[in-house]
């Protein structure tokens, strides 16, 4: 029910992990990229990823941390 109303309040709920906390810079694009007029956002510090972030909203995962990027790359070279 919480989704619903958020939803038609124009609240994105957003899940948000980082390598330290994101500045009000990357937050208001966050903000705009998402199309929202609020954002409802956990943030989550893990220092394992090394730079980027990884936006969860719902069942949406888009992962930019440099930690996936790597692991990708490692798996090509593997090959």
């Amino acid at each position: 029910f919480d989704e619903l109303s958020d939803e038609q309040a124009g609240i994105a709920r957003v899940k948000v992990t980082s390598a330290r906390k994101l500045s009000r810079t990357v937050h208001a694009t966050l903000l705009e990229a998402l199309g929202a007029k609020e954002l409802a956002m956990h943030e989550c510090e893990d220092p394992e990823v090394i730079g980027g972030i990884k936006v969860e909203i719902a069942d949406l995962i888009i992962d930019g941390t440099i930690k996936t990027q790597l692991t990708k790359l490692k798996y090509v070279l593997n090959q």
